[in-house]
């Protein structure tokens, strides 16, 4: 048997310190391994997450930039992009619409807050936003130059226009010239917009230098209730003079109205049916004692057809009065009678430097929507039996822009009324007007205009009497 020597007990604790170290330091050098396993999933899942936050970046760079505040539910800052609209934006309207109101032109605010392809056109006095709004108008509004009034809802824009007006005039069939300086054509404005449960909601307040309210009304979608132009009247084929009672076509159209405006598919064609007020008038008859008031028992009824193009409109409106003669002659008996009327206008865009309008109307007993209103009654009585007087008018202008900042009107009306020889009036039964204009933008806001107006007055026993005038304005566009 061997005996082991303490030199083989020496080589047997070195060989097994040998195996015992060996087995430490495989054992560490696998958990190293495991921790950085471990730390490089750490490093991959965060990683990923970096390349998520990165993607949500980028897709959010790609996104336009929003407006800071926007009132709940405002309609799309766009006008309406059909073919024809569309076409007239590339066509006509200049560019910048981005631009505060206060900044605008007249033509940037028309179709910037209007998008109707009727009124491009520029003009002293644009009557046509102060009316009541198409339902697609309403729809796509820009609100531009609006700003909201707190946390209420209700964006707002105040306007107006300062004109002061130098008038030289002959009497009728003289020769001596006499002159009146005013500002009598100046106006103020507030418009109020919301959007409602029931649509777009409006509110607009337009007074004149007098203090007298000319536009009064609200309009939710395609309802509209208070003062305003008459739905008989177009005001976007009124020519661009520097007379409002030219550009008004010589008679008063504001009315107290409920309108409609009924939905329809299409974008070019509008129906419109008002109620409006019936103006009373006294007419005179034989024998002299023979007088009576003429009034309407019914507010007058009035249907309005419009088809717009890109290349302008034509408007067909008719209305209808209910009418009731009571004699202020005791002997004398009430009478019923039935009053209508007609009106055809148009306003086409000829090129982006010329316009074209035009209209005519007939009636029947309904003298205040005659542009010749101030020479005739709406009707005659002789020895108790009324009679209904005809009346008929007819208009056409053209516009031309010489430049970006000037540019001219020439117009032609004539107005003529059936002639009443029981009239308490002395005045032509016949009047033909003639007009021309050169109007220069200084800037922006400011304006200056020089106008001719020639009028002819004839009556039924052909005695002409005719007046001259000459007309110099200076016109601010504020706001």
């Amino acid at each position: 048997m061997r005996k082991f020597s303490p030199r083989s007990s020496l080589h047997l604790y070195v060989i097994s310190l040998f195996f015992w170290g060996a087995g430490h330091v495989f054992a560490d050098q696998a958990q190293e391994i495991e921790e950085l396993k471990a730390a490089v999933r750490a490093m991959q899942q965060t990683i990923t997450q970096l390349q998520g936050q990165v993607a949500t970046l980028q897709e959010k760079q790609a996104q336009p930039t929003q407006p800071a505040r926007t009132p709940e539910s405002t309609p799309a800052l766009k006008t309406p992009e059909s073919a024809p609209l569309a076409a007239l934006k590339e066509a006509v309207l200049p560019s910048g619409t981005t631009k505060l109101a206060s900044r605008m032109t007249q033509e940037e605010w028309s179709q910037t807050n209007q998008g109707l392809a009727t009124i491009v056109r520029p003009r002293v006095f644009d009557d046509v936003p102060a009316g009541p709004q198409p339902r697609k108008v309403m729809k796509n509004e820009h609100w531009a130059g609006f700003h909201e009034l707190s946390d209420s809802g209700w964006w707002i824009h105040v306007g107006g226009l300062l004109m002061a007006d130098v008038f030289f005039f002959n009497g009728e069939s003289s020769d001596t010239f006499t002159n009146r300086i005013n500002i009598f054509q100046s106006r103020l404005h507030v418009d109020l917009r919301k959007n409602s449960d029931l649509g777009p909601m409006r509110l607009y307040y337009e007074m004149a230098i007098n203090g007298s309210a000319r536009h009064l009304y609200a309009q939710i979608g395609g309802l509209t209730f208070g003062q305003t132009w008459s739905a008989f009247y177009d005001p976007s084929a009124a020519p661009d003079s520097l007379n409002i009672s030219l550009s008004t076509l010589g008679s008063d159209r504001l009315a107290p109205q409920i309108r409609y405006s009924f939905p329809l598919d299409s974008e070019h064609l509008q129906i419109v049916m008002a109620v409006e007020a019936s103006d009373s008038e006294t007419i005179y008859g034989s024998p002299p004692n023979e007088y009576g008031a003429l009034s309407g028992r019914l507010p007058s009824v009035i249907l309005q057809a419009r088809w717009e193009e890109a290349a302008g409109h034509i408007q067909l409106a008719g209305i209808f009065k209910d009418l009731n003669y009571s004699s202020y002659n005791q002997n004398s008996e009430n009478e019923d009678t039935f009053g209508y009327g007609l009106s055809l206008t148009t306003a086409l865009h000829l090129s982006r430097q010329d316009h074209l309008i035009a209209g005519a109307s007939f009636g029947n007993g309904v003298r205040q929507y005659s542009a010749s209103s101030n020479f005739s009654s709406s009707a005659s009585n002789e020895r108790g039996k009324l009679d209904l007087l005809q009346s008929w008018n007819a208009f056409i202008g053209f516009q031309h822009q010489w430049s970006k900042r000037m540019r001219s009107q020439i117009n032609w009306q004539h107005g003529s009324n059936e002639f009443s020889k029981w009239s308490s009036y002395s005045l032509p039964n016949d009047t033909d007007v003639f007009q021309a204009n050169l109007i220069w933008m200084l800037n922006e806001q400011l304006s200056a205009g020089l106008e001719f107006q020639y009028d002819l007055n004839s009556t039924e026993n052909e005695i002409d009497r005719d007046r001259h005038s000459l007309m110099f304005s200076l016109m601010y566009r504020f706001f």
